[in-house]
């Protein structure tokens, strides 16, 4: 029997295989432009619906008319028709197998990504905020989430501290710094908490500053590490007295640094973890290794995981067994009206009956309830 409740899934989108950080850029949606997908989505002929929005993927996850959620995601983010090209969409069971990986981190662009699974549960809180999450969908993500956690306690794939945040102050640990490095972190959300934890946990002589386009995120942030505030309209004419500057604001309109900004700078670092990227990449000619690029932080991380390999087969089995679970449960969800209209039909039945409806409650509900085992066995063992 076909599994219809699968064959109604679908994801859509571009992640870090499929496009470079300049075009994936483009893709990505703004909290506003994410809230206004999730109303739009709601008024539509579409079941459930989340979005998946990290620094390497966009990527809508959803039930229902694929073509309706494809037609209003381009319409929220302004994205021209010819863009439809640069998207890979999957149905069925292929996009039920890519969440389970996404959500384990065998799909990140850093393999074992120990952030991705936070993003995913965040992506499906928010559709349940929206009233955008059926218990079909919901169950899958708990699953994947399930699955996922087998995997790292199970695997080393994930052994210690592998994120595109920690590579930050991996990096830096090869680099000769002043004894009290001065860090600009431009950017207060999700991305940049993160980076901002990782140089707290691990660079205890930086001093690092928090700037950020609401003012107030950033004092929030900077309070939170003990670090300082700079207003979004001051950190630029500041710029001269920074070792390092990270920039981690999501979806920018423009280049928040240009050459011309850094024409003085001669032992700065400049590291751009934004997509679209903030900083000019014309800059490198002036800097040198001094710039990097998220893309070129996350394959020194990968590089130095290639043992984690091995662990990818172990992963697979635990994932594929998850995701054997989650189809069988499919099926048999899909028979959930029946089951239903079978425990009715009996209690009709124990009503009409002189001898029946005379028992007690609780005997009648035994005897009910036998009967609906006994049928869902029958549903379950005969795949009808």
């Amino acid at each position: 029997m076909n599994d219809t409740m699968i064959a109604n899934c679908f994801v859509f989108g571009v992640n870090h295989h499929s496009t470079e950080t300049d075009i994936r850029g483009q893709f990505s949606l703004s909290p506003q432009n994410q809230e206004l997908l999730y109303q739009k989505a709601l008024q539509a002929d579409i079941k459930s619906l989340a979005i998946v929005n990290t620094c390497n993927r966009t990527e809508i996850v959803g039930m229902g008319d694929l073509n309706q959620a494809l037609d209003l995601y381009f319409s929220v983010n302004n994205l021209a028709p010819e863009l439809k090209d640069k998207i890979f969409i999957k149905n069925g069971k292929q996009a039920v197998e890519h969440l389970f990986n996404v959500a384990s981190g065998l799909d990140s662009k850093v393999i074992g990504d120990l952030e991705i699974l936070g993003q995913v549960k965040d992506a499906f809180h928010q559709s349940k905020k929206y009233g955008l999450l059926n218990g079909y969908l919901e169950r899958m993500a708990n699953n994947c989430v399930q699955a996922a956690k087998e995997i790292r306690h199970n695997t080393q794939i994930s052994n210690g501290t592998t994120s595109l945040a920690y590579s930050v102050v991996k990096f830096f640990k090869g680099v000769q710094l002043n004894h009290q490095p001065k860090i600009l972190l431009i950017g207060a959300g999700s991305f940049g908490k993160h980076i901002g934890q990782n140089i707290t946990d691990y660079m205890h002589q930086a001093e690092l500053y928090i700037t950020n386009r609401t003012d107030s995120r950033a004092v929030e942030l900077a309070s939170h590490f003990g670090a300082k505030q700079l207003n979004f309209t001051d950190w630029k004419a500041q710029l001269n007295q920074f070792d390092i500057i990270i920039s981690a604001v999501s979806a920018p309109d423009n280049y928040l640094i240009n050459e011309e900004d850094v024409a003085q700078f001669k032992h700065t670092y400049l590291l751009d973890m934004s997509v679209p990227y903030s900083i000019n990449p014309a800059i490198k000619n002036h800097l040198g290794a001094q710039h990097l690029t998220i893309d070129e932080l996350s394959q020194m991380v990968n590089n130095t995981i290639e043992s984690r390999k091995s662990e990818i087969p172990i992963a697979k089995e635990i994932l594929d067994k998850n995701l054997q679970l989650f189809y069988e449960w499919s099926k048999f969800y899909q028979n959930s009206d029946s089951l239903k209209n079978w425990k009715k039909s009996l209690y009709e039945k124990v009503e009409r009956c002189p001898f029946l409806s005379k028992l007690p409650a609780e005997t009648v509900d035994k005897h009910v309830n036998k009967s609906m085992s006994q049928f869902a066995l029958y549903i379950k063992n005969h795949n009808q």
